[in-house]
């Protein structure tokens, strides 16, 4: 996700490379030792043990991004300085979705907006910014890879791929922002289709009838290896294990399945030893068929039993062993 993220971010910030490499003011939302945290619907700054920033910025001179613990020595800081306007918002830098940049810019692929010097403060976690009203009273709704590309489940990133074909329409009074939720382990992946869940108006959306995901646990995006034009709801396993967790409980095919496959297999191998010790029959044509699908028949039961045991699967083993099963059935 990280790659795409850097190239457009590179198009966005070359399109504003006007601002030379000179000292710039740049605002410290909290003094020196405090750090900037949310207080229910405003802001706070609280004591903080370090003073170590750790904060990645987008360097212009050598178009890569740099993780400072001391902040460049261009900068000129001015603690305990928010801008003064209507509407603060406060942007986390996680996943590159919002970064400050060398020349006293700040940039969020989030909301496609760039911030000068003025209009936002940073802080050692997150940066509060002058929103745009628009982006303040519409609802958001995340499309995991901003514009212009789509996610691949293959190799957990976003490609770049721009068609019309490939637009998500999340009807009106909302407003599509890029990023994906916060997964614990990072690792993202599909849960329902968009066309057979409900979106609400305040964002939060209901996935197959049973899993409702607030604003920020989830995304909405095409999967590149999928050729449905539909778009998949993404979200984090965390998110929607309490809701399959609930379904596989009261449902006991999951148990009986793999049970009934099992046995089948066990007498479908028995069949094929007993066929083996009547070699008489080996050179019939009726025995060749019924053992090649028997043989059939086998396998793809223990796939059949493997996925029912297995439960979630990766997008390369469950392709391979679908296509096994196609094979074989």
């Amino acid at each position: 996700m990280a790659e795409l993220t850097v190239i457009v971010l590179l198009v966005v910030v070359f399109s504003t490379t006007t601002f030379a490499v000179r000292s710039v003011s740049i605002s410290k939302c909290c003094n020196a030792d405090e750090m900037l945290v949310p207080d229910q619907s405003d802001f706070k700054c609280v004591k903080n043990v370090s003073s170590s920033w750790h904060l990645r910025i987008f360097v212009l001179k050598n178009q890569t991004f740099t993780t400072f613990s001391t902040l460049p020595a261009h900068w000129k800081i001015v603690h305990n300085n928010k801008p003064n306007c209507v509407g603060l918002r406060r942007l986390s830098y996680e996943a590159l979705f919002n970064f400050p940049v060398s020349n006293g810019s700040f940039l969020s692929v989030e909301y496609n907006t760039i911030f000068h010097p003025n209009q936002y403060c940073l802080d050692y976690t997150s940066a509060l910014v002058c929103m745009h009203p628009e982006h303040i009273t519409r609802v958001t709704v995340k499309k995991c890879c901003g514009e212009n590309a789509i996610f691949s489940q293959t190799n957990q990133s976003c490609v770049l791929f721009n068609s019309e074909s490939y637009k998500i329409d999340v009807g009106p009074n909302k407003t599509l922002v890029a990023g994906f939720p916060r997964c614990k382990e990072n690792k993202h992946q599909p849960v329902a289709r968009y066309h057979e869940s409900e979106l609400f108006s305040n964002g939060s959306l209901l996935a197959n009838g049973k899993m409702l995901l607030p604003p920020g646990n989830f995304c909405l995006e095409h999967i590149f290896e999928h050729s449905a034009l539909s778009p998949s709801v993404i979200s984090c396993s965390e998110y929607v294990l309490p809701y399959v967790s609930q379904s596989e409980t009261h449902d006991f095919r999951f148990t009986i399945y793999p049970i009934g496959l099992a046995l089948s297999a066990v007498f479908l191998a028995a069949t094929l030893a007993a066929g083996s010790l009547l070699p008489a029959s080996h050179h019939v044509l009726h025995w060749r068929c019924q053992t090649n699908h028997v043989v059939c028949l086998l396998v793809g039961d223990v796939l059949l039993c493997i996925t029912h045991l297995s439960g979630r699967i990766e997008y390369g083993p469950c392709f391979a062993i679908g296509e096994s099963i196609l094979e074989n059935f």
